[in-house]
């Protein structure tokens, strides 16, 4: 996932970005022992220096899925 936000994270659009968050979600909850908070870290600072969407572009399902 880590490689994923660094080779295309300006580029993801809305969908890629909240099935990233629903992968991390479904991997923290496993019984996988990961540190994922630097991959959060990086996707919450590609939700303001995103050149396909803004935060303002979310609906209220991707917000939820979140």
């Amino acid at each position: 996932m880590l490689r994923i936000c660094h080779a295309k994270g300006e580029k993801l659009n809305i969908t890629e970005y909240v099935s990233l968050f629903l992968a991390i979600a479904k991997l923290k909850n496993s019984s996988y022992e990961l540190n994922l908070e630097k991959t959060v870290k990086i996707l919450i600072e590609l939700s303001m220096k995103s050149q396909v969407f803004h935060i303002t572009d979310l609906d209220c399902n991707n917000c939820i899925n979140i």
